[in-house]
This record gives structure tokens, sequence and C-alpha cells, in this order.
């Protein structure tokens, strides 16, 4: 029984299945679904949801979801899934950082980005993965961070251009993962980025 109701609230929460409303408001569908992957600490009155015309209907953002690629090679793919995940999760600010508060930062990014590079580096995962988990992590520290994880980004695609290992094209997919991990990082400064990176971009090769 524990098992049936969790694989239903699962599905309710993952935008597989459908919610009946008992008594419908004017204007209100009989059925909804919930828009996947949100935040599990958003309070349910605030989650976002879409009304459908029938539990038969499948739910648009699932059907939008599966258009997007989950890796990619391509500075046009990458530049997809970027404005998916915008389109999805917002451009977030950042908090206000004094001048010491915004160098501390940066400061203090650097042995994350390091350590995150070298933890990552050898595992078989998605070099997308790497790119975004390495830049969420940096910016979860701030302002300051986050241009540090540009700065360090950028010199590792300039160094790959040079030596043969990446084209423009693919530099610039590069970036687009690294452009998804600092928003996420952002949003989410308390949130595991090996988490919550999944969301977008597979781990797996």
């Amino acid at each position: 029984m524990a098992n049936e109701t969790y694989n239903i609230l699962q599905g309710i929460f993952n935008g597989q299945t459908p919610i009946q409303r008992s008594n419908p408001m004017s204007g209100q569908s009989k059925y909804y679904y919930m828009k996947p992957n949100q935040n599990s600490y958003t309070p349910l009155s605030q989650m976002q949801t879409v009304d459908v015309p029938s539990a038969t209907t499948p739910n648009p953002y699932l059907r939008e979801e599966e258009s997007i690629p989950r890796n990619w090679k391509t500075a046009e793919d990458g530049k997809k899934v970027f404005d998916f995940v915008v389109k999805k999760e917002g451009i977030p600010t950042y908090n206000k950082q004094s001048p010491f508060e915004y160098i501390y930062s940066g400061v203090v990014a650097v042995p994350t980005i390091i350590n995150n590079y070298l933890r990552l580096k050898n595992q078989k995962v998605s070099d997308k993965y790497k790119h975004a988990v390495i830049n969420c992590s940096a910016s979860q520290y701030g302002k300051g961070a986050s241009d540090m994880g540009h700065i360090v980004s950028g010199l590792k695609e300039k160094y790959d251009l040079i030596s043969g290992n990446n084209t423009y094209d693919e530099s610039n997919g590069d970036d687009y993962a690294n452009q998804i991990g600092d928003l996420m990082g952002t949003k989410y400064p308390n949130e595991d980025c090996y988490e919550i990176i999944q969301r977008y971009i597979d781990k797996k090769i």
C-alpha cells in the first residue's frame, strides 16, 4: 500500500499523472498536471500547474521536454537547452555583495572549482554534465564566484581550442553548459549541484 501511494505521488509530481479537481472553479478545467522538476521545498500552493481538457491529454510540459536534447555537441543544441532552462527556471538575481564579499567569494570558489574538476575528470560522466556542475558549485558562493567561474571556464575553452581538443562550435556548446550550471547554482545556492544539474543534462555518457 505504501509503495502504491509513493508511485502515485511520484507520478503526480513528475508531471506524468493528471489530477482531478473535485469542484472546478469558473475557467478551470476538471483536470490538471503539475509542472515537473520543481523545487521540492516550494509550497504546494505555489507550485506551477497546467490545465488540460481531459485525463487522457498528455502533459504539455513533458511534450516540450521530450524535444529538448539531454546532451549535445553543437552550439545550436546547447542554445536550445539553455533557452529551455531559462524558460523553466527564469533568470535569477544575485544577492548584493560588498566589494570585499565579491572578492572573497571569487577566491573561495577557486578550490571548489579545482576540487570538482579533479573529482569529475576521470569519472565516466558526460562532458556537459561536468561543465555544468563545476560552474554550478562555483556560482553558489555568489556573484564574485560566478564571475570567477566564467574566467576559469573561458581559459579552459581557449586552451581546448589552441590544443585542438575542441572546435569553435564544440567550445560554444560547452559554454552553454557552463551558463546552465551558473544559472542553477545562482538560483539554488543550498542544493546539491550533482543532483539539480541532472534535471536538464544527462549524467551518463
